[in-house]
């Protein structure tokens, strides 16, 4: 498919594999300098991965691990058409099994992610639950993008959605900042369309397990940017503007 397409256009078409997204997402929401301080945890769909920059043998770079499913790929794990709370039990011994221990192992074989004061979030599921936690009050680009969350919040938010995941569909009217309603029902819309109630669960599973095993309580900041989104093709046309000289 690659080459019918590139064919068609008439000029190569280069493709972002998994490594290169969390390396350009990295360095498109991180400073230069704080880079040594940050580890950034990507819940996506289809797998939830780490990158953190580390130097080796006098270099400095970027290096991705593989944490755990993604999102949908474990909500497809358990039943779903189980009684909801026997899915989240269910959820629950894939968590215990499967997610933790792993996890366990990935932190013993890279210290450094211990080390780090600053904890960067993104993925769709932190989408919905920073979206909860602060309803947005502008758009993109617009406002304030970068969102600090605290760890009690996390914890608070997963014990919630996990009782009733569609709670993430609502927020609490005191949290929406007045003038900025359409935004944020345009915003649960979005939500509702895009995450099905045992998706929510699925997420908040592997949200908790990354609370659990990778020590947000311990963390100095905890970060999600709403224009996580964009953040790895504005660095990949940076570095492909920097290669040509402009």
């Amino acid at each position: 498919m690659k080459n019918e397409i590139s064919r068609s256009l008439g000029r190569e078409l280069v493709y972002v594999g998994v490594k290169d997204e969390a390396r350009l997402t990295l360095k498109g929401l991180v400073a230069a300098t704080e880079l040594p301080n940050v580890v950034l945890i990507d819940v996506g769909s289809g797998n939830t991965k780490a990158v953190y920059y580390k130097t080796q043998d006098g270099r400095g770079f970027a290096d991705t691990v593989r944490l755990a499913d993604g999102v949908r790929v474990v909500s497809k794990k358990a039943d779903p058409t189980r009684p909801e709370q026997e899915y989240v039990k269910e959820l629950k011994t894939i968590k215990e099994r499967e997610i933790a221990p792993n996890l366990r192992l990935v932190v013993n074989d890279n210290p450094a992610f211990a080390n780090r004061t600053v904890l960067y979030l993104t993925g769709g599921i932190c989408w919905v639950m920073s979206s909860a936690l602060a309803p947005p009050d502008a758009r993109i680009g617009e406002g304030k993008d970068r969102l600090e969350l605290k760890a009690d919040q996390i914890a608070g938010w997963l014990k919630k959605v996990q009782a009733n995941p569609r709670s993430a569909y609502d927020y609490p009217a005191e949290n929406v900042k007045p003038g900025a309603e359409q935004i944020a029902r345009d915003n649960q819309t979005s939500i509702q369309s895009n995450f099905s109630p045992t998706q929510i669960l699925a997420g908040a599973t592997i949200l908790q397990a990354l609370q659990e095993e990778m020590n947000f309580a311990g963390r100095q900041k905890i970060v999600f940017c709403r224009d996580s989104l964009y953040a790895w093709p504005r660095a990949y046309v940076s570095e492909v503007l920097a290669k040509k000289g402009i």
